[in-house]
């Protein structure tokens, strides 16, 4: 345990217990009488009036009969800066204790004197079996940890986390770090004596799975950039007016290392606005959405899976509750607009695309990986840095239309088709109201974007 402390920084248990350690390992040498004591098993007290197989622990015995037989209401509470009253009460200690047990054994409520434990009461057997099936449900909540994806991948077991390569580096190691600062505290405090015990301490800093919620400050810096572009103009300035070129000409290229049109001068790419070309299209369109009675029965309805998720403002417990939610917007979309189709398409989160520069820079400002292991796993509370992750992004699309093809919905009669990386299945329920899914192999694609895998779908409907 000692090299725990020593790995993760407490400085306190680093300190004394090395100490605590070096004495006990020395014991049969300084104190060979209590050695064979705690040896034989003398380090548990049976009260007289205690029932059988109910040993204590021997500080527990000290608190429950001499130290609380003696003390006041809050004990030294109060007086601890008055020296004359500490030493006052401290001799008088033994005195307390055998005025107050004395008045205990001439009383008839004696609290020590029950025959059976408390552990054998009706009540503490109701509260004993109630913590079980409390540990029980907790355990089962938990993550497999021998069921994941990738074997080099660590996996928090209660909210399914996936460390990064920083974290998982700190944890595999932290016991190995930890052990060489606990024996070269040992041989230069405790055994050499080069270091007195009390000096400065510096334990290494090791990251868990704690340090995932901390968001990372943006090491971007607008000013930085700036100087250098100043800079940059300062030199042509100079080389033009020393090489008797026209500034003129020099003027017409770019202050930067790449084109201010595809590139920032950090080199991160330019953004881009997309709604710019759907706004053109807009404008050749009919002003207002249709009208709700002029809407034809029996219509289609596609949706953009993933604008779908991000709207969503009220996040359950659950990521099985999740899927429930989702899957019932969708009826209730299809209802709405008298359609007896919905197709739910979505992205697609290719690793080399030029959208993942973008999912790489917002990963950067601090995400949540968690891995969904089961239905009943907690959701995160920050969705929003959730869904940063192209992967998970993926994984969270896998989750809901496996869990669409077993979950128990009324459907109201409508079909849905949802896509699945590059596959498409369609869910309905038949006439005997058992749920049917079948592959459809017209809708198979590759398209990373559901803006334009929406037309095939519009095609095949």
């Amino acid at each position: 345990m000692i090299p725990w402390f020593f790995a993760y920084g407490r400085i306190n248990y680093s300190r004394y217990l090395p100490c605590y350690y070096m004495e006990m390992k020395a014991l049969q040498n300084t104190h060979p009488f209590v050695h064979d004591g705690l040896a034989d098993g003398e380090f548990a007290v049976q009260r007289p009036n205690s029932p059988a197989f109910s040993m204590t622990a021997c500080d527990q015995i000290i608190e429950q009969t001499f130290n609380r037989d003696s003390k006041t209401r809050g004990g030294l509470t109060g007086i601890t800066l008055n020296k004359g009253a500490v030493r006052r009460w401290i001799l008088s200690h033994p005195a307390r204790a055998g005025i107050a047990n004395a008045c205990y054994s001439m009383s008839i409520s004696d609290p020590d004197s029950a025959s059976v434990s408390k552990e054998l009461s009706s009540s503490r057997i109701k509260t004993d079996e109630q913590s079980v099936q409390d540990v029980m449900t907790t355990v089962t909540c938990f993550a497999n940890p021998f069921n994941i994806e990738e074997e080099k991948e660590l996996v928090n077991i209660c909210s399914g986390k996936v460390a990064p390569e920083t974290v998982t580096s700190d944890l595999s190691t932290a016991y190995t770090r930890g052990e060489e600062c606990f024996k070269d505290f040992v041989s230069q405090r405790l055994v050499e004596g080069t270091k007195d015990v009390f000096d400065k301490l510096t334990l290494p800093t090791s990251k868990t799975f704690s340090d995932l919620s901390r968001r990372e400050k943006s090491k971007g810096n607008e000013s930085s950039l700036m100087k250098e572009r100043r800079q940059l103009l300062t030199r042509m300035v100079i080389i033009a007016q020393e090489k008797g070129l026209d500034l003129q000409q020099v003027m017409r290229y770019q202050l930067s290392s790449v084109p201010p049109s595809l590139a920032n001068p950090d080199g991160s790419l330019v953004k881009t606005n997309k709604a710019t070309l759907v706004n053109q299209v807009e404008k050749l369109m009919p002003s207002g959405p249709l009208p709700k009675e002029n809407i034809p029965s029996n219509t289609v309805l596609i949706v953009d899976g993933m604008a779908l998720i991000q709207q969503q403002r009220q996040i359950p417990e659950t990521f099985g509750d999740f899927a429930c939610i989702i899957l019932k917007k969708r009826v209730s979309m299809g209802l709405k607009h008298k359609a007896k189709r919905v197709d739910f398409v979505a992205d697609r989160y290719q690793a080399n695309s030029i959208k993942q520069f973008e999912r790489s820079k917002r990963a950067n400002l601090g995400e949540t990986k968690v891995r969904i292991n089961r239905k009943d796993q907690k959701m995160p509370k920050q969705f929003k840095k959730y869904l940063a992750n192209g992967d998970i992004k993926e994984g969270l699309l896998l989750f809901l239309v496996n869990e669409w093809k077993e979950i128990d919905c009324d459907l109201s009669g409508i079909e849905i088709y949802a896509t699945q990386g590059d596959f498409c299945c369609k869910i309905s329920r038949t006439e005997g109201d058992s749920l049917n899914v079948e592959d459809i192999p017209e809708l198979l694609c590759d398209q990373e974007e559901a803006d334009t895998r929406m037309f095939l779908h519009a095609l095949h409907a």
